[in-house]
């Protein structure tokens, strides 16, 4: 429940109304968090996941796009900028699709080493296709594979646990709307918990991904206070 939620309830049920700086305080002196319980995988393998982690020692955070499907039909790519592609589509994902997701991608990507030039999916079957790894060789994108089982080290399950709740939240307010066009409800879900880099970049610092600036970034930054 959300503190406008709260909020509401409260004034429904007691005929009253409070700040809502009341409820943080509330929520803060019974030590009620924000934190949530992490499931661990089966099937982990601590030396395949340190593995992993040597080799995303060798890229930048502003090298690194993030992919994996989304139990909405929502295929998203996932920069520490946030949302840098998305398709939405009626039906699942089956491999021609996901194939036509990444070639559309991949136009969104840089040439290694630039930025947004290593693609990163976890281990399923879906993700090792031939043609994506052909495709990504064509563009000059370098593919890296998690761990297996090891969905804490993408991000992208953070934007995905941030997006879901906003769905269902703003649904019944839209609710006429939705029965409509949903497609449209889902890319301004989408777009609007996309865009939060803030938020994008603590996702990818919970995952053990250092973020740094990109270098024409970092120097244009550094002409502009010269100037």
């Amino acid at each position: 429940m959300y503190r406008d939620e709260v909020l509401e309830f409260v004034e429904k049920e007691f005929e009253t109304t409070i700040p809502a700086s009341n409820i943080g305080r509330s929520l803060s002196s019974a030590r009620w968090t924000r934190k949530t319980a992490q499931r661990v995988a089966k099937g982990r393998n601590e030396d395949l996941r340190d593995y992993y982690l040597y080799k995303l020692t060798f890229y930048r955070s502003y090298q690194l796009v993030y992919a994996d499907e989304s139990r909405y039909q929502i295929l998203p790519a996932y920069t520490q900028e946030g949302i840098l592609h998305y398709d939405i589509f009626p039906g699942n994902t089956d491999s021609a699709k996901f194939e036509e997701f990444i070639e559309q991608l991949l136009y969104h990507c840089g040439k290694w080493p630039e930025p947004n030039s290593v693609l990163v999916m976890d281990n399923a079957s879906l993700h090792r296709s031939p043609v994506i790894g052909q495709m990504c060789k064509d563009a000059g994108v370098k593919l890296l594979y998690l761990s297996p089982c090891s969905p804490d080290f993408n991000p992208i399950e953070e934007f995905f646990a941030e997006l879901k709740p906003f769905i269902r939240r703003h649904w019944h307010e839209n609710e006429h709307f939705i029965q409509i066009d949903s497609a449209s409800y889902l890319e301004w879900c989408v777009n609007r918990v996309g865009s939060r880099q803030e938020s994008a970049e603590g996702h990818f610092c919970h995952t053990g991904v250092e973020v740094e600036e990109p270098p024409e970034r970092t120097a244009s930054h550094r002409q502009n206070t010269i100037d």
